[in-house]
């Protein structure tokens, strides 16, 4: 209950003296005279009909990077000191706006937005009661960019030899035009990064493996907005150390024209492979034997039709 000492202006040749008035704040406190009045009538507001506007929101969560035409979705609070219940503006910044609510004080809001062309993008919320808004939230930084497309098969040798190092290149095109780097996958492992290069420009890095096998390589191609491609189709690559040097073919020195003799040779695999050999005659053909293991010896027979010197080799 409040307490008001009141001073009654008297009428023209009268005197009232002061009295005590007790008001418990359900009606205002005027004086009905106004005649006697020098200042017009006032009216005593309850403290508790005032508004509070609501506190800046907070946007809690949401993408800050996407692509040209993919729904992104934001969410956002704010807090309204007298608990009303709160509508959102989210500014997308590209000229568009959304409205949704009304939501309690301190729920959760969201909302979807698409943005239609590649650009950074500052999204901000605003929180409204029936009678006041927020300030703005701090802005909330969205890249939407389109990723390059997919690089080229990588190009370079297919068949080399351990720790041989060979050069393979590749290349690919960005729809903004950003400017674009590769990233190759050795298939053994490792991967390389090349430097940055104009879009649709091909750029070559080199590798080696250090043991025979067959390697799938593949290229990727990432753009200056950190958007990342497909990866491209995967080439072969061999690794393959060649057989030593087989012995000299082992027969018979002299033979008579229409002889069929036999001769054999044998030869090592550094990455013990399987191994064949061919027979050179000196009589302008060659023979092939069957497949063996690394180290044994295989024999082919010939015949020569003519007398003469022949220089065989394997």
């Amino acid at each position: 209950m409040l307490l008001f000492i009141a001073s009654l202006v008297p009428a023209q040749g009268s005197t009232v003296p002061d009295e005590r008035v007790e008001w418990d704040g359900a009606d205002s406190l005027v004086d009905l005279d106004s005649t006697s009045q020098k200042n017009p009538p006032e009216t005593l507001i309850d403290p508790s009909d005032c508004n509070h506007p609501p506190e800046q929101p907070y946007i809690a969560d949401g993408p800050i990077s996407g692509a040209p035409g993919v729904t992104c979705n934001y969410t956002a609070y704010a807090i309204d000191p007298d608990g009303d219940p709160l509508i959102y503006i989210f500014h997308w910044d590209d000229g568009n706006s959304s409205t949704v609510g009304p939501f309690e004080s301190e729920a959760m809001a969201a909302a979807d937005h698409i943005w239609r062309r590649a650009g950074i993008y500052q999204v901000r919320v605003r929180a409204m009661d029936d009678n006041a808004s927020s300030p703005w939230s701090s802005p909330w930084e969205v890249v939407v960019n389109s990723p390059p497309g997919q690089p080229v098969i990588p190009a370079g040798k297919s068949t080399i030899l351990p720790r041989e190092m060979t050069s393979f290149a590749t290349s690919a095109e960005d729809p903004e035009g950003d400017k674009l780097r590769y990233i190759f996958d050795w298939g053994d492992g490792f991967f390389s990064t090349t430097d940055w290069t104009e879009s649709g420009r091909a750029l070559s890095i080199a590798h080696s493996w250090q043991r025979a096998g067959r390697y799938m390589i593949a290229a990727r191609a990432e753009d200056s907005a950190n958007a990342s491609s497909l990866w491209s189709s995967p080439r072969e690559v061999v690794v393959n150390s060649p057989p030593g040097q087989p012995a000299i073919p082992a027969g018979k020195s002299t033979i008579l024209p229409g002889e069929i003799t036999s001769f054999a040779t044998s030869a090592e695999d550094p990455d013990g492979d399987r191994l064949r050999y061919i027979f050179h005659w000196g009589d302008g053909s060659f023979s092939t034997t069957d497949w063996t293991e690394s180290g044994r010896a295989l024999r082919i027979a010939h015949s020569w039709q003519r007398a003469g010197r022949y220089m065989i080799a394997a």
